[in-house]
């Protein structure tokens, strides 16, 4: 591996990791209440009646704005599986990219998921039934983004192991 590629695994991994640490503390802010997990569990979405406005915003807008800093840490892996080959790299970094981009898709909608649920709860009985139907459907909604998701990290995290296992990478076989 030339210099160049070295400096830039290196630079894009910083960023990635960054990036990674800011979605971590954004994730905290939108669902970190003081509770046990179990407990929280079963709130469902009335765990969102802890959380500030405030915060909710925040941590909403700050998984979004984190998700660049994630996408460019995937060029690291990107030139790092190169060696196996265009059918490995590319598929790998795809998917990986996709996940990244339904995530912030996911993270924009969890603002709108709390906020409308901090709504259900402040109007009370008069309207409830039409409000919940709608947030069983938000609800749904979210919960396929984070399908895809996961979806997405298995596969491109599956191909990533067998790359490196079995195909002449940049990345040591132990990892």
């Amino acid at each position: 591996m030339n210099e160049n590629n070295k400096n830039v695994i290196l630079i894009t991994g910083i960023v990635g990791i960054i990036g990674a640490v800011l979605m971590v503390i954004s994730d905290l802010m939108i669902s970190a209440i003081p509770f046990s997990g179990k407990e929280a569990l079963e709130l469902g979405l009335d765990s969102f009646l802890y959380i500030s406005q405030n915060r909710l915003t925040i941590g909403t807008i700050m998984g979004v704005m984190c998700i660049p800093f994630c996408i460019i840490g995937l060029l690291q892996i990107y030139i790092g599986v190169r060696p196996a080959g265009k059918l490995w790299s590319i598929p790998i970094t795809i998917f990986l990219f996709y996940a990244m981009v339904v995530g912030a898709v996911f993270h924009g909608s969890v603002g709108f998921l709390g906020t409308a649920q901090k709504t259900l709860h402040a109007i009370g009985e008069g309207y409830s039934a039409h409000l919940s139907e709608m947030m069983n459907i938000f609800t749904n909604y979210n919960n396929m983004f984070l399908y895809i998701i996961l979806a997405c990290m298995v596969i491109g995290s599956l191909l990533f192991a067998v790359a490196v296992i079995t195909a002449k990478t940049a990345y040591p076989r132990w990892m």
